[in-house]
């Protein structure tokens, strides 16, 4: 088997695995510190989403291990994604950080037609710190429940792999103590990471840590 191919395969038979139970998920579980589904959406939102599509996810690949995307309520929307590249000899990632000048929900409710410059950084990531990363996402996105907490005034944050995606929203400051809160903070450093200068996106031994410890609260 290819060695793209096999490295999606099992990236997909693990995505499937943790989240067989995700169904099962009730409210007597800790809700505010699990994601929740995501909505189709229509209207305004509709646009929104073909928006964010067009304008902020433009020259970013569609074969994607993990995703995280932030959607402030009349802040500047930022997306962080790593891809995987298809050869037939050896796998390579690379993590892509873009981020708005201006509001593009903003720009949608008030139908501006202004253009909307995008900060665009990309670095090669190695594998073995993009798989890292990819099982954090992967075990929060396993315990996936209806979790009704929103509003206006706050941001939104959407975590999504190969096979699931799911919400949170957040209308205060982040609470560490919280393992939603930190799995954003900790989001938050990848991408400095990304926008720091050089070419290759490394994990430190203590991010290393965190990321096994915070994974261990979601497992």
């Amino acid at each position: 088997m290819r060695p793209f191919i096999l490295i999606v395969f099992l990236i997909l038979s693990n995505l499937l695995a943790v989240n067989s139970f995700a169904q099962e998920a009730t409210n007597k579980n800790l809700v505010s510190e699990q994601l929740s589904p995501i909505g189709t959406g229509f209207g305004m939102l509709k646009l929104y989403n073909r928006k964010i599509q067009e304008v902020l996810c433009d020259e970013i690949s569609d074969f994607q291990i993990i995703q995280f995307m932030s959607q402030p309520s009349l802040g500047k929307e930022s997306v962080l994604a790593i891809e995987i590249e298809k050869n037939d000899e050896v796998n390579k990632f690379s993590i892509v950080y873009h981020q708005s000048s201006s509001s593009i929900w903003s720009s949608v409710i008030n139908n501006r037609k202004d253009k909307i410059v995008v900060e665009k950084y990309r670095k090669i990531i190695l594998e073995k710190d993009a798989l890292k990363i990819s099982q954090l996402y992967n075990s929060a996105l396993s315990k996936v429940c209806q979790n009704s907490e929103s509003g206006l005034d706050g941001n939104t944050y959407i975590f999504s792999n190969m096979a699931y995606s799911g919400k949170v929203w957040v209308g205060t400051n982040l609470n560490p103590e919280n393992k939603l809160h930190r799995l954003i903070l900790l989001s938050h450093e990848f991408e400095e990471l990304t926008k720091d200068p050089g070419d290759v996106f490394k994990l430190d031994d203590v991010l290393v840590q965190e990321i096994e410890e915070l994974k261990s609260k979601f497992d």
